[in-house]
């Protein structure tokens, strides 16, 4: 039994009423044993269905003894009967919001699985390796080539990287804009660091690459700059 079925049909509705065919009702039965969410809606139908019979039979009792009811008695039970409604109603307002929320994090939760699902029967791409060396007065602008499917491009500088602990690397586009920066760098060796791009944020122009060491303040000065140009394949 499809779900958009028992939506389409307010199939738990007439379960709870009992005015299903024996049929249908025995195939739903099968179906809301492995159903959680059906099994949830039923109990939920279930818990208003007793709250509303159990106001309803609140006037009858009152009104017993008397065999007159004047004014008055006409409000005695009304007050037992809206309390117990407003009661039954609070009580199953968490209780809706809540499997909205489970239904909401089950679906976010499906989504996510799908998509780890993709990466890992992704094919690993191996990164672009490219090696950048600065030059004393007019650096050389280093071509990059943009690769068809997204992957890492790995940038090897080569400086001293002595003269601080940390780094961080910055990417500006031709308008002087940043374009993309990273966290904090460690040095790869004595003469060497390693910045790892995305290639998505790679198009086709001109960028410099600022690499910046943190001073003993805390502030970060520049400490060497390569010119790039990315071209795509």
């Amino acid at each position: 039994m499809e779900h958009s079925f028992i939506e389409r049909a307010d199939v738990i509705d007439r379960y709870v009423r009992g005015t299903m065919p024996p049929a249908e009702r025995s195939e739903f039965e099968e179906h809301f044993l492995d159903c959680r969410e059906c099994l949830e809606q039923l109990e939920l139908a279930r818990s208003l269905r007793e709250g509303i019979k159990v106001c309803a039979a609140q006037p009858s009792r009152a009104a017993a003894p008397q065999t007159r009811p004047g004014f008055l008695g006409w409000f005695s039970w009304r007050p037992a009967a809206a309390a117990a409604m407003a009661v039954l109603l609070i009580s199953a307002i968490p209780s809706v919001f809540l499997y909205r929320s489970l239904e909401s994090t089950r679906t976010d939760l499906d989504r996510e699985t799908r998509k780890a699902g993709q990466l890992m029967n992704a094919p690993l791409l191996p990164p672009a390796v490219y090696t950048l060396s600065p030059t004393r007065g007019a650096q050389a602008t280093r071509t990059i080539k943009i690769p068809d499917s997204p992957r890492w491009i790995l940038l090897a500088l080569e400086l001293d990287t002595s003269q601080y602990h940390d780094y961080r690397a910055i990417l500006q586009d031709g308008a002087g804009q940043t374009a993309w920066s990273s966290g904090s760098l460690k040095a790869d060796a004595p003469d060497a660091i390693g910045v790892a791009l995305p290639s998505r944020i790679l198009h086709p122009g001109d960028y410099v690459l600022v690499l910046e060491g943190q001073a003993a303040d805390g502030s970060f000065v520049s400490a060497a700059s390569f010119p790039l140009r990315t071209v795509g394949n």
